[in-house]
Order: C-alpha cells, then structure tokens, then sequence
C-alpha cells in the first residue's frame, strides 16, 4: 500500500473520532484536540492526553490532516503505523460514544 493511501486511512479515521467526538454532550469545539478538553468521559489525564497526542501527530505529520511538518517526520510512513494507529483510534470509540454498548461488544450479549 501506498503511503499515500496509509496517510488517507489514518485520516479518515481521525476524522470518525471528530464526528463522534462532536456529539458528546458539551462538545463546541470543531477539532477533535479541542474536543479532548471538553469531553468528560475520561477516566484520566493521561488517556485524554493520549488522545490529543495521537491528534497531534496526524495533524503535524507531513500530508495526513495537514501539510504537517517536514521536519517532525523521523522516517517515513509505513503499514506498521497504519495498523497500529488503526488499532489506537478505534480503541478511543468508546469514550467518544456512550451509546457503544460494551456488554455488547465484547460479551456477545
């Protein structure tokens, strides 16, 4: 795969976690690093911290969210990232939607 096209992928799911993030209550900021500070579902700093670190990198990394930073880009993109930035980002879902149910997903109920 193209890393052009790992770039579009990590992307999009970026952009998943805006939409869903745009939905919980109190959210009015329009980026999903924002939308960290106003979201209260976290269980701790940290995890929120994670979130809005993951955001940075898709936002500062040459050609995923934006021109990004040439110069941040200590080597280039490859399917290792694109499947554990996968794996990241949808570990976020829940936090971002309460109406996930977890019994649901991971009990079979």
């Amino acid at each position: 795969m193209s890393d052009r096209k790992i770039k579009t992928v990590i992307q999009k799911q970026v952009n998943v976690l805006e939409a869903l993030g745009a939905l919980c209550p109190g959210v009015k900021a329009g980026e999903l690093g924002r939308m960290c500070s106003e979201i209260g579902s976290w269980p701790h700093g940290a995890v929120q911290a994670a979130l809005r670190n993951i955001y940075g990198f898709a936002s500062d990394y040459p050609g995923i969210r934006h021109g990004g930073n040439p110069a941040g880009a200590i080597r280039q993109i490859d399917m290792r990232d694109m499947i554990a930035m996968s794996i990241v980002l949808v570990g976020f879902t829940p936090y971002l939607r309460d109406a996930f149910d977890p019994d649901s997903i991971f009990m079979g109920s």
